[in-house]
């Protein structure tokens, strides 16, 4: 999981959380107000990856090392359904994260656009770099 502190918002955001996930290679780009609020980031995120791809979280990774089983015992029981692998990565390069925030960083300049709409900008980056060519990483 990347976070990283800016500057105050518009909105009164402050923090950036970023997931990345193992199977889709997908970005995920959350902004909140409090860093207190990462948590139910994590929960959204959860939820998200549920309803969208009808797959469970199993594991996160945080600096590369696995964290506490996110898998509960209905899960558990229920072994036929394929589990989501999420890597939750610490920014350390490569990041995605480093991608996402100079392409941000990129659009905000070129269009000349105030610092303070960078909640908007940085989801707008994470949208484009998902669909975005890239090569895969063995």
């Amino acid at each position: 999981m990347d976070l990283i502190q800016m500057i105050p918002a518009y909105n009164g955001d402050r923090w950036i959380i970023h997931f990345q996930c193992d199977s889709t290679l997908m970005n995920h780009v959350y902004t909140m107000q409090r860093k207190a609020f990462s948590l139910q980031a994590v929960q959204e995120f959860t939820a998200y990856i549920q309803r969208r791809y009808e797959r469970v979280i199993r594991f996160l990774r945080i600096d590369g090392r696995e964290t506490t089983s996110m898998i509960g015992q209905q899960e558990k029981e229920s072994r036929s359904r394929i589990l989501h692998l999420i890597h939750l990565s610490r920014m350390s390069p490569p990041s995605d994260l480093g991608v996402i925030i100079t392409k941000a960083r990129s659009i905000r300049i070129g269009a000349r656009l105030p610092e303070e709409l960078w909640p908007e900008i940085a989801k707008a980056a994470g949208y484009l770099t998902n669909r975005s060519p890239s090569r895969q990483v063995d």
